[in-house]
Parts: C-alpha cells; structure tokens; sequence
C-alpha cells in the first residue's frame, strides 16, 4: 500500500497539480507519467506538442512535467473529495497495520491539505463525479459526505500518531459534529437519502463499512443496522442496486454494505446474493464488480483490482477484535 500511496503523494507535488485536492491517478498502468482520467482532449493545443494520439499508451506525453501555467485537466471529471478521503482513509490504515509512520511524516502537509478541503466542502458535496456515479454526477451526495466524514476522523487519527494533540482533537470534534449533521440532513427517520432533499430515494451507504475501521464509530450501530434492514427491501436477485436511479450494483461494495449489521444471517443473505451472481450469470467472465441485479449480466468490469473489497467483512471482524 505504500508503493500506491508514494507515487500519488509524489505527483500531487508536481507544478502541474495545483489543487487543493488528491489526483484521482497517477497515470495507466504501467506508466506513472501523471493523471490521464481527466486530460482535455484538446489539451495539445495549450502546449507547442504534437502527439500521435494522448489516449494511446505508446505516445502519451509525460503530463507530471507539464508547467503550473497550463490547464491540462477537465474539472468535471475530477473527484475532489472521494479521493482526498480515499487518501486520507488508506495513509491511516497503512500506518496503523505496518506500525510505520514515515509515510505520514513526509507528506502531512499534503494530508493536512487534503483534510482542509474536506471540512469545508465535505458535509454537502457540490456536484460532482465519485465512484459509484455510474448514472452521472451527483449533487449532495449523502454517501460521498460519510467518506469525507470518515476521511477527516481518519486525519485526526493520523495526527493523534505524529503526537499532534491539539489538531487531532480539533478534527475530531469537527468529525463527530459532523456525522451528527450528517443525520440531520440526510436521514429521513426511516432511512438515508441518495442525496440531500431527494425524498423518495436510496442509495447503498458502503462508505460506512470503514467507520468500524477507524478509531471509536461515529455512525451509530442501530442505525446501520437500520439502513441494511431496509436496503433488502430493495433486493433483487442478484442483488441490491447501489441506488434508486438503476438496477445494477457493485459486487465488492455489497460486501462491504454485508458489514452494517452484527447479525450473521442478514449478512449471509447480502453474500448469498453475490454468490448466485457467480453461479447463475450466462457471462462466464472473470469476476465482474459491475454487475445487473435483475439479469444477473455482468457490466463492462472484469477481473478488477477493486475485488479486493470483497474481503472488508474479514478486515472488519478482525479490527472488532
């Protein structure tokens, strides 16, 4: 986990990254020549560069060189808080599993940044693209602001183990204050929102699988237990969608949704759920996270890296003990 943290902190550095935020990538594999996702297509025009294609790995200009003065990055498909939290979420847990603080040491000023931009604009996120946004940008993402919460407890956390008291009390509190907040505008008294004021709408809060992770919970246990009680209400038979707006899913978050609750037969119904995917589906692919909930047809994704999510259950339990 180091070696995929050290490049991020390493381009987030560069002259040509000039935000408040965390690059959502480093380049494409195997390349780190600085963030692909979002390069203007037309970025060739602002630079006296002629390349064969920008979108073809054997003639992709080295992005991480580039000058502050040019703008070579499309903000709308920038993901400004999921991945200041993701950072945040993963330094801490690195460090906290290896017993390695060095990493934190040599980048505090980044993660101090990156935990500043998800105070003030993490509780009610502007409309923008995060990971589970397969039907578009979201405005007030309610699930996107539990990673942003969890993202600056996971800084507190961080400053608690550099011997920083008086920050990590501070963010802590603003953590706490927050989760509390969270309630209020995005809980209906039943269950959570897909998105702030969108009544008659859900979405899967997996986010709040990695509470359990970080220090003392936030997110009290009734309400996940809750919010899991009613997400089954939505199944279908190969699982829960991640939202109200489609049928489809994410194979790897329902595991991590499988962790809300302490019940053991409710997260073996999620799992089962997963697991008839993989017996039953007609497209005999490498194990897809993007899957249809109804056809059981899987969606574009196969063979990810991301299944490594399918193992949070384990994590979780284990950190519990």
């Amino acid at each position: 986990m180091q070696g995929m943290l050290q490049p991020v902190f390493d381009f987030a550095r560069m002259p040509v990254w000039k935000y408040d935020f965390a690059p959502h990538d480093v380049g494409i594999y195997p390349y780190c020549l600085g963030q692909y996702y979002a390069v203007k297509s037309d970025a060739s025009k602002q630079l006296d560069l002629e390349v064969w294609d920008w979108k073809k790995q054997t003639s992709l200009p080295f992005y991480h060189q580039f000058p502050e003065t040019v703008e070579i990055y499309d903000m709308n498909k920038q993901m400004p808080v999921e991945e200041s939290g993701n950072m945040l979420i993963v330094s801490y847990l690195t460090a906290l599993y290896t017993k390695d603080t060095a990493i934190l040491r040599a980048n505090f000023d980044l993660l101090s940044k990156w935990a500043g931009f998800l105070v003030e604009h993490g509780l009610v996120p502007c409309n923008q693209l995060c990971t589970d946004d397969f039907s578009g940008h979201l405005d007030k993402n309610a699930n996107l602001a539990i990673k942003a919460i969890i993202g600056i407890k996971a800084y507190a956390m961080i400053a608690e183990m550099l011997g920083k008291e008086e920050t990590a009390k501070e963010c802590l509190e603003i953590a706490r204050d927050y989760a509390k907040k969270w309630m209020e505008l995005y809980f209906n008294g039943e269950h959570s929102l897909l998105a702030l004021d969108e009544e008659g709408t859900f979405s899967l809060k997996y986010n709040l699988a990695v509470d359990d992770l970080i220090g003392e919970p936030l997110f009290a246990r009734d309400f996940k237990e809750r919010e899991l009680d009613h997400y089954l209400t939505k199944k279908n038979r190969y699982g829960i969608p991640l939202d109200s707006r489609n049928t489809y899913t994410k194979t790897d978050w329902l595991l991590w949704v499988a962790c809300l609750t302490e019940n053991k037969e409710k997260r073996k119904e999620v799992i089962g759920m997963v697991h008839a995917f993989l017996c039953e589906t007609a497209d005999r692919v490498p194990f897809s996270d993007w899957i249809d909930t109804v056809t059981g047809e899987h969606l574009v994704f196969r063979n990810r890296t991301v299944q490594g999510g399918l193992f949070m259950p384990i994590l979780v339990d284990n950190r519990k003990k």
